[in-house]
């Protein structure tokens, strides 16, 4: 356990220079990308004099190592910064957005893991066979269909064509409903965008697991499990599932990190008001602040997620903490 508390602590401090780096990293990003949002703010039929005053009080006039100390300074005391379009705190709009992309991805990501996890190991196990080749081939499809296509697709078999049998867009219905009615109403929502992270996630669990159980089913330990006399369903389950779902438990944790870039995508097709479609509402109004806060956060889950990933990971193996302590 004193290895473990070693290996986590060493992980902590390896995560503050990765989140100094981002911070800079996506401040030099949104502010050499196009446009100026002193004309976003002021509005198009602004005059010059205005536009400058604007630029002025927003402090877009500084030079840029001036405001990227500044920025360093204000996240490090915990202040995101205030929203120029929706003109209250970026952290409240972040915190207001990120319980619905939590629910969203819990539900699509947690699923794929477990049913992408099972199937992979169900067909390493009954390979070669057809079945195996059937798998395969679906998942390897699932895989290759773009994330936004599947849930244009999701939408117009399931909401247009059954004539509104599926919610299309958004949480919950107008007017909200409340109690369990809500509760009910939410999950009927989020049934398409969460079987669209599902698509786009179960082929990579199948494919770790798969291949993982191959390689762990030709290791010297498991061959000498079946040399001394051990059945084959506890080979299987005790010696090769249980090592070769390691991969499986990393790729969970980092899929849930990855808070941001995984719904993004599905949240603007199905205008889920998650912290994916505030993301995308914030870089097209050239909302500086938000999208920096939101792209903190972002990699603040990530790291987060990481961390977590490695000490479970090197709670299931303990290679990884005593050859690294």
């Amino acid at each position: 356990m004193a290895s473990l508390n070693r290996y986590a602590i060493r992980r902590l401090f390896q995560a503050i220079p990765a989140l100094l780096v981002v911070i800079v990293l996506a401040f030099l990003l949104i502010q050499l990308s196009p446009g100026d949002p002193a004309w976003v703010l002021a509005g198009d039929n602004a005059s010059p004099e205005y536009v400058e005053q604007v630029r002025q009080r927003y402090g877009f006039d500084r030079p840029l190592p001036e405001q990227l100390w500044l920025y360093i300074k204000t996240v490090a005391s915990g202040d995101l910064g205030y929203s120029l379009t929706y003109h209250l705190p970026v952290a409240k709009l972040i915190a207001d957005r990120i319980p619905a992309s939590i629910l969203l991805l819990l539900a699509g990501e947690l699923l794929a893991a477990i049913v992408g996890t099972a199937l992979g190991a169900f067909s390493a196990k009954s390979h070669p066979s057809a079945l195996d080749s059937a798998l395969s081939s679906i998942t390897l499809s699932l895989y290759c269909m773009p994330t936004f296509w599947t849930g244009l697709i999701l939408i117009l078999v399931f909401s247009v064509w059954t004539k509104g049998f599926l919610p299309a867009s958004g949480m919950y219905s107008v007017p909200r409903m409340h109690g369990l009615a809500y509760v009910f109403d939410v999950l009927k929502h989020m049934i398409l965008p969460s079987i669209t992270i599902f698509i786009y996630n179960m082929p990579t669990y199948f494919r770790l697991t798969r291949a993982s159980v191959f390689e762990i089913m030709h290791e010297d330990f498991v061959t000498t499990a079946r040399f001394i006399g051990i059945n084959e369903r506890e080979v299987f389950y005790r010696h090769c599932l249980r090592n070769a779902i390691l991969p499986s438990v990393t790729m969970a944790g980092l899929g849930l990190g990855n808070l941001l870039g995984g719904a993004l995508i599905t949240e603007t097709v199905f205008s889920w008001p998650g912290i994916g479609r505030l993301m995308y509402d914030a870089i097209f109004a050239r909302d500086f602040p938000l999208a920096m806060g939101i792209l903190i956060i972002g990699a603040m889950t990530v790291i987060v997620a990481t961390l977590v990933t490695d000490i479970a990971y090197a709670f299931l193996d303990p290679r990884i903490r005593y050859s690294k302590s």
